[in-house]
């Protein structure tokens, strides 16, 4: 079966009159391969067909690419603190009792900073799980509005997540650190992103992280609500936390574009095949409103490699 070769995304008005007690959604492979339009969905937009993705055994991985950005004056450090203090925030989510069974690796710590400065996949290389900030464009749709963008490659068949980057378009927006004088807020965006990294999708309450606009002069959604924390305990329930050893992607892991020189070597290169999601912060104008960001969700085709 084929990657979709569409692309969706949920606008401000997506979902604008829906309210729940409960709305997280978490993204599954019918969000990443609906090329035939069959995924159903409920009345928060939530998929409630395809497999959920899953990081296998509870253990996870991620890099910071190692520039920062020279641009919005944001150091290496900085992001790396901001990634780390998020993933904090999400493995401790409230379970009652207990929380997340999850555990994620610093690959930094392991190997040192990501040099290579694009989003890549690879089936037949190396590959990292890197944060980046990019400075000197933005290769996507929404140049100007477009926050960040996290794209995950999967396995259609189980869900099993591959790979996943994060890229933040520091080109086109005002990322902030301050707690005034707030654009961009890096530790909101953050935040945010690492739900997707973990397999969140969208949230219909209007408290939550995951919720789909966001006004950026805020630093609310620096704090996980009661929602997301649900939604990240229903993705990773709690129990004995996993025993993570050294990252293990199935292609190999690198820090270098291309792939080619690996620090670890394949788990098993002869499964070749993947689709990827897309998932990031969108910035809307909502004329005389004020600026708002619709975090919105968007399918990027990645062919499918065998």
């Amino acid at each position: 079966m084929a990657c979709a070769k569409a692309q969706l995304l949920a606008g401000l008005a997506v979902l604008l009159g829906a309210s729940s007690a409960g709305a997280w959604c978490r993204t599954t492979t019918c969000d990443v391969d609906d090329s035939k339009g069959v995924c159903t969905r409920d009345a928060d937009n939530c998929a409630t067909s395809g497999k959920p993705l899953f990081w296998p055994g509870e253990c996870a991985w991620f890099g910071v690419q190692k520039d920062g950005s020279p641009k919005r004056h944001i150091t290496y450090e900085t992001l790396h603190s901001a990634v780390t203090n998020a993933f904090g925030k999400w493995s401790k989510a409230n379970c009652n009792p207990g929380n997340p069974s999850f555990s994620m690796t610093d690959t930094d710590l392991l190997y040192g900073p990501v040099e290579c400065t694009n989003h890549e996949f690879h089936t037949d290389a190396c590959n990292a799980s890197a944060w980046m900030f990019r400075d000197t464009d933005w290769p996507y749709v929404g140049s100007t509005t477009t926050i960040a963008l996290t794209t995950l490659s999967v396995e259609i068949s189980s869900g099993r997540i591959f790979d996943a980057d994060v890229e933040i378009n520091s080109w086109g927006t005002n990322i902030t650190t301050s707690d005034v004088n707030v654009g961009a807020d890096l530790e909101s965006v953050v935040t945010h992103e690492a739900g997707h990294f973990l397999g969140l999708a969208h949230s219909a309450v209007t408290t939550a992280t995951m919720y789909f606009t966001y006004n950026p002069s805020s630093i609310a959604i620096r704090t996980l609500s009661p929602d997301d924390q649900a939604g990240m305990c229903a993705a990773y329930p709690p129990g004995p936390a996993p025993t993570c050893g050294e990252p293990e992607p199935l292609f190999g892991f690198s820090t270098s574009c291309g792939g080619k020189t690996c620090a670890t070597q394949p788990v098993d290169s002869s499964t070749k095949k993947g689709c990827a999601v897309a998932l990031g912060m969108r910035a809307h104008d909502t004329e005389g409103a004020g600026l708002f960001l619709a975090l919105a969700a968007g399918l990027r085709l990645l062919r499918r490699r065998r």
